[in-house]
């Protein structure tokens, strides 16, 4: 009887040591599908502000800071808001995101922060704070999530507007 039951024993914890690998498997596969589904939301996001008509696309200018980094920003044939998309930027830690600057006449304005997801992927929708063609430049910054009064880093991504 000890042994059957040291067997038994044996059998229930290698039982519940494979329950629990397949618990964290399926909690993984869930979050698997939440990223992928974010993923394709943004990708139908994308397809959709490109194919509106009169949208203006501008390439942003990576500044050195981020080398892989690059994106563009499209903006509405009433230039009312914008559209940024961008990769290859740094995915930094939760508390911080990239802020989106607009440049009136020396004055940097925020146009929010946005995150981008762990490959450095990111869209960003605003509506423009000031009238469109009172902007020189829109550039990104690393900021807090809560947003900056003003830039406290280098430019990532910049674009002139005029």
């Amino acid at each position: 009887y000890a042994v059957a039951a040291s067997l038994g024993l044996l059998f229930l914890s290698v039982l519940l040591g494979a329950t629990l690998d397949l618990r964290r498997e399926v909690g993984s596969l869930r979050q698997q599908n939440i990223d992928l589904s974010t993923m394709i939301n943004d990708q139908r996001s994308l397809a959709y502000f490109t194919l509106l008509p009169g949208v203006e696309t501008m390439l942003l200018e990576n500044t050195g800071q981020v080398p892989k980094a690059r994106g563009m920003l499209m903006v509405n044939k009433d230039r009312t808001w914008g559209y940024l998309v961008s990769q290859g930027l740094e995915p930094l830690r939760e508390s911080m995101g990239y802020q989106v600057w607009l440049t009136k006449d020396g004055q940097r304005i925020s146009g929010g922060v946005f995150a981008v997801d762990a490959v450095g992927y990111g869209q960003f929708y605003f509506k423009f704070p000031v009238p469109y063609n009172e902007l020189a430049w829109v550039g990104l910054t690393k900021e807090p999530m809560e947003g900056s009064a003003g830039p406290t880093s280098a430019p990532v991504l910049t674009v002139k507007m005029q």
